[in-house]
C-alpha cells in the first residue's frame, strides 16, 4: 500500500493536451493518405504513414465485405504484403489506439483529395 500519495493535477497542461489532440482530429478525419503495410497480425493491418507515424486498418475495415482471413484479402489484385502501399481514408485518432484507418469507401471522401 502507498501511503502519503499525492496526485498533482494540473487543469491547463490536460486543457492544452486535450484541445491540440482534438485540433489535429479535426483536421485529418475522412482524408486520403498513402500508407506502407508494415505488419500483419490476423485482425489488423499496421502501415507507416507521411512522416513515419504509425496507424492500423481493423479487419472490419478492409471492405464492405465479410473478410474471414485477412491473409487471403486482396487489395488492387494482389493478397497484402508487408511494403505493399495503399490509400486508406482516416476514420479515427484517438490517444488509446492511435490513427485509425479504412479502405472502405475510399472514394467516399469528405474535404481535399491528396
Amino acid at each position: 500500500m502507498i501511503k502519503n500519495y499525492k496526485i498533482e493535477y494540473n487543469p491547463e497542461y490536460n486543457f492544452s493536451k486535450t484541445h491540440n489532440f482534438n485540433k489535429q482530429v479535426t483536421r485529418s478525419l475522412n482524408k486520403l493518405i498513402i500508407a506502407e503495410v508494415i505488419n500483419i497480425i490476423p485482425s489488423r493491418v499496421f502501415v507507416e504513414i507521411d512522416d513515419k507515424r504509425k496507424a492500423s486498418i481493423y479487419i472490419g475495415e478492409l471492405s464492405n465485405k465479410y473478410v474471414g482471413n485477412i491473409f487471403d484479402f486482396k487489395y488492387n489484385g494482389k493478397t497484402l504484403h508487408v511494403g505493399q502501399k495503399l490509400i486508406a481514408k482516416v476514420i479515427g485518432i484517438d490517444q488509446k489506439s492511435g490513427i485509425n484507418l479504412s479502405l472502405k469507401n475510399v472514394d467516399n471522401i469528405e474535404g481535399d483529395k491528396k
